[in-house]
């Protein structure tokens, strides 16, 4: 028996793609042939893709892409610990205080 040749973690990921894009739907109309390659220009595979594919991976791209905006703008900015200062936590609470009408 011959060994089957290891791929690396990119390859992998390449020939993912192509199956995940075969898989999209049947090979009715050819209207786009994608061409995979690799980031060192070696080539991969080539899949066709119907009117429908296209279709159906723009708009999950385009949904994809709004999701992560909006978990981006949804995330907290963290606070380097230089950044918060004695003074700012007093008026933090004073202004807590004055809201509450007493203080703490």
């Amino acid at each position: 028996m011959s060994e089957q040749p290891q791929h690396t973690p990119e390859e992998l990921a390449a020939i993912e793609l192509a199956h995940g894009l075969k898989n999209l739907g049947p090979d009715t109309d050819r209207a786009l042939m994608v061409t995979l390659r690799l980031p060192s220009g070696r080539y991969v595979e080539d899949v066709w893709l119907s009117k429908k594919d296209i279709e159906n991976l723009v708009d999950a791209s385009l949904a994809i892409g709004e999701r992560q905006a909006l978990e981006e703008a949804a995330a907290p900015l963290p606070l380097a610990e230089d950044d918060l200062t004695e003074d700012d936590i007093d008026d933090v609470v004073h202004g807590f205080e004055h809201l509450l009408g007493g203080e703490l």
